[in-house]
């Protein structure tokens, strides 16, 4: 599955399905899409999370161009709009549980120790100010992890969705994805 930068509100456009690199499937292209709308409120959860693959056009695919809105990574940080995607998505819960991989969780999404101690689920439990404070935390390496492998101008929502990605997959699978290496391309 290709995906071309677009310079138009929707930062991934799915096209050509059938020559997926191994590192990026589709439900990777679909979260970046989805991503990517929520944070420039070009396009409801809804409409996003649903729409189906498009089929391979004809037509030569957009190339990414800096627009106004457009600029350097390195000297971005996560918007108010995209801290609401993300939690809106990770759903906060102030008493700890363990997530389907068997993680001690907490927040939204925290797996690490609070308070210096570790997570115990069914036990541990923290404030909303705590969530939002561990959140901010959590989200910095993903964040100073975009500003590093970006190398192209992007735009705030942009920059929201791949430290949102970065967030969830980890900032080594952002920077060894196709799709870094397509944006930085301008793909």
């Amino acid at each position: 599955m290709g995906i071309t930068v677009s310079p138009f509100a929707n930062f991934f456009v799915r096209q050509d399905f059938e020559d997926a690199p191994d590192e990026l499937d589709a439900a990777d292209v679909a979260h970046a899409n989805w991503n990517a709308r929520v944070a420039d409120n070009s396009g409801s959860a809804d409409s996003a999370a649903s729409s189906a693959p498009k089929a391979a056009s004809s037509a030569a695919a957009p190339k990414a161009v800096a627009s106004a809105a457009s600029t350097d990574a390195a000297n971005m940080s996560v918007s108010n709009a995209g801290l609401d995607l993300v939690k809106n998505k990770e759903h906060r819960e102030l008493t700890a549980y363990q997530d389907g991989a068997g993680v001690p969780t907490i927040g939204y999404g925290h797996t690490g120790q609070v308070n210096g101690k570790p997570i115990i689920p069914g036990k541990t439990t923290i404030t909303p100010a705590q969530a939002d404070q561990l959140l901010q935390e959590d989200l910095a390496p993903a964040e100073a992890a975009v500003r590093r492998d970006v190398t192209v101008p992007i735009t705030q929502g942009q920059f929201d969705a791949l430290t949102d990605f970065a967030y969830n997959a980890g900032a080594g699978s952002l920077h060894h994805s196709a799709l870094l290496r397509k944006l930085n391309r301008r793909d």
